[in-house]
C-alpha cells in the first residue's frame, strides 16, 4: 500500500508539485509521510529547482523532520548545483560549518571550475573553514588539470609554494596530468624539489607502463641515475612483475640503489621461480647487477622453494 501512495504522490507531483506537497503537509506526522514527502519534494525539484529548495529550506515541517530535510537535502542540492550554480554557491557559502557544507563546497568548486577556473578559485578563497576550502581546492584542481588547460594547475601550485594545502593539491594535480598531459610533468620534472619530483616520476611511471610502454622507456632513458629513476622503475616494476617477470626483472636490475636493486630484484624472481624456475635461475646467475653473495642467496631461495615444493608432493 505504501509504495502504491508513494506512485500516486511522486505522479502527481509531475503535474502539480505544489498541490501535492500543500496535501501531504497536511498529513500526519511519520515515517511513511516523511518519506513520500521527500520523494514528492525530489520530482518537484526536477520541475522547478528554485521553488523546492526553498521549501526545503523554509518550510516547518522541514525543519521540525530530521528524516525530511536530511533524506531530501542531499537530492535537491545536487540538482540545484546542476541547475543553477550561482544561486547555489551563493547558499553554500552562508550555511553553517559541518560536513554538508564541506560536501556541496566541494561540488560546487569542481563544477564551477569547468566553466571559469578564475571564478571557482574567487569563490574558494571566500570560504572560512579550513575542510571546506581543502576539498573546495581539491575539486577544482581535479577540474583544472583534467582539462584542456591541465599545466595552469600546476603553474599555479609553483607560484604558490605556502598554499596550506598545497602538498594534497598537488598530488591532485599530477594524478590527473600523469594521464590528461604527461609531457607537461616531463617538462615540468627539472624545476621540482626532490621529493615532489619522486611523486612526480611514480605517478608518470605508473601511467606509461599502463597505457605507453614504449614512451616509458623513452623516458627512462632520458632520466639521469639517481633517486627519481629508481622511483619511477619500482612503481613501473610493481605493475609489471606478475604479467611480465622477464621485463620486470630486467627494469629491476637498471636501480642504481644497491639495497633498493637487491630488494627489487628479489621480490620479482620470488614471482618468477614460482611460474618458471629454470628462467628465474638462469636470470640470476647471469646478470652482473648482483654481487655473488647477492646471487648465491637468491639461487638457494629458488632451490629450496623448489625442494620444499617436491616435498610437499612426494608426501600426498
Amino acid at each position: 500500500m505504501q509504495y502504491l501512495t508513494m506512485a500516486v504522490y511522486e505522479g502527481w507531483a509531475r503535474v502539480d508539485p505544489v498541490g501535492a506537497v500543500r496535501k501531504l503537509e497536511q498529513l500526519p506526522a511519520g515515517v511513511q509521510r516523511d518519506q513520500i514527502l521527500s520523494n514528492t519534494v525530489n520530482e518537484w525539484a526536477k520541475k522547478d529547482i528554485t521553488a523546492a529548495f526553498n521549501w526545503l529550506k523554509d518550510s516547518e515541517i522541514s525543519q521540525q523532520s530530521d528524516n525530511v530535510y536530511e533524506s531530501t537535502f542531499s537530492l535537491v542540492m545536487e540538482q540545484y548545483i546542476t541547475k543553477n550554480l550561482d544561486a547555489a554557491s551563493a547558499f553554500v557559502a552562508e550555511m553553517a560549518s559541518g560536513q554538508q557544507k564541506v560536501s556541496f563546497a566541494s561540488q560546487i568548486a569542481t563544477k564551477m571550475a569547468e566553466q571559469d577556473t578564475k571564478k571557482a578559485l574567487e569563490w574558494v578563497d571566500k570560504l572560512e573553514g579550513a575542510d571546506e576550502k581543502k576539498y573546495a581546492f581539491m575539486g577544482i584542481m581535479h577540474s583544472w588539470a583534467a582539462g584542456p588547460n591541465g599545466a595552469e594547475a600546476l603553474a599555479y601550485l609553483a607560484k604558490n609554494p605556502n598554499h596550506p594545502n598545497h602538498a594534497v593539491l598537488f598530488e591532485t594535480v599530477i594524478a590527473n596530468l600523469s594521464h590528461k598531459n604527461p609531457d607537461a610533468l616531463v617538462s615540468a620534472l627539472p624545476t621540482m624539489s626532490d621529493a615532489q619530483q619522486i611523486d612526480t616520476a611514480r605517478q608518470l611511471a605508473s601511467s606509461f607502463t599502463t597505457s605507453n610502454p614504449e614512451k616509458l622507456k623513452t623516458w627512462l632513458a632520458q632520466l639521469g641515475s639517481g633517486a627519481v629513476r629508481d622511483q619511477a622503475v619500482m612503481s613501473s616494476v610493481n605493475i609489471i612483475k606478475d604479467a611480465d617477470a622477464a621485463e620486470a626483472f630486467h627494469l629491476s636490475t637498471t636501480i642504481s640503489d644497491q639495497s633498493l636493486r637487491a630488494q627489487k630484484v628479489e621480490e620479482v624472481i620470488e614471482k618468477w621461480a614460482g611460474s618458471n624456475q629454470e628462467a628465474a635461475s638462469h636470470a640470476v646467475s647471469t646478470t652482473s647487477a648482483l654481487s655473488p653473495s647477492q646471487k648465491k642467496l637468491m639461487l638457494d631461495a629458488i632451490r629450496n622453494r623448489q625442494n620444499s615444493f617436491d616435498a610437499s608432493a612426494s608426501s600426498r
